[in-house]
């Protein structure tokens, strides 16, 4: 299993798609194949738009990611 975490600058997917598509394309060059079975994504709807955009027919499970802000 593979992970990966991604922090764009805004929501939007186009934004998501660029992130996926350069990732792709990076690994590439490293000889590597990105193809995801199964993206855990939270429930921003961009993500989801992007990934099945990206990678058709994709399967997205959405989860939810509570960050505790306070440190403790």
């Amino acid at each position: 299993m593979q992970i990966a975490f991604f922090l764009p600058a805004n929501k939007v997917p186009t934004s998501y798609e660029d992130v996926f598509r350069n990732t792709v394309s990076e690994a590439a060059k490293l000889g590597v194949n990105v193809f995801p079975t199964t993206v855990y994504a939270d429930f921003e709807t961009a993500i989801h738009n992007a990934v099945t955009t990206v990678w058709p027919g994709l399967e997205v499970n959405a989860c939810l990611y509570i960050l505790d802000r306070a440190g403790g």
